[in-house]
């Protein structure tokens, strides 16, 4: 019986210690208590911390709740990690509010290209990302949320803010 007293002291103590496991987009772990789940976001304290935190999830790749259960968040897939201008190709351009949703906006980019016009407006547009990826990864971006494009006869210019 003592035992069995014992066993049912040690489970509750793991039980209660026992963490979820939020994995993001952009690969950062948070290991928290996870208090209200819904379709949009989730809240959560940190241990030992009783300020309600929230995130939106389509930030979440999965939660790995202490159950063991896991639930898939976002559907769109897992960002790359960009650790400098070298990973530029890495970078991801989107015209959709719904991808940068929850993520950490890093500041605004700028590609811009000479090319254009009628003959050589692709080569523009090819180079202005290029050019718009390259600014985003010197900040450790991982995507781009696309504001402004403009096709000109004497080039093209795009404008986005960078989130990680």
């Amino acid at each position: 019986m003592k035992q069995i007293i014992l066993l049912a002291i040690f489970f509750s103590n793991f039980l209660m210690f026992s963490q979820d496991i939020v994995i993001k987009r952009n690969g950062d772990t948070l290991k928290v208590n996870i208090t209200k789940s819904t379709p949009d976001i989730i809240e959560f304290t940190y241990p030992n911390e009783s300020i309600i935190n929230s995130e939106y999830k389509n930030s979440i790749e999965k939660i790995i709740y202490a159950s063991g259960r896991i639930e898939i968040c976002s559907q769109a897939k897992k960002l790359a990690v960009v650790k400098g201008v070298e990973d530029w190709e890495k970078v991801e351009i989107t015209t959709n509010p719904e991808d940068v949703k929850g993520m950490t906006k890093l500041g605004e980019v700028v590609g811009k290209s000479y090319w254009g016009g009628i003959a050589a407006q692709g080569l523009g547009d090819k180079k202005a990302r290029e050019w718009i990826k390259k600014d985003a990864a010197k900040m450790g971006a991982s995507i781009v949320f696309l504001q402004e494009k403009a096709d000109k006869f004497g080039g093209v210019k795009l404008v986005g803010i960078a989130y990680k």
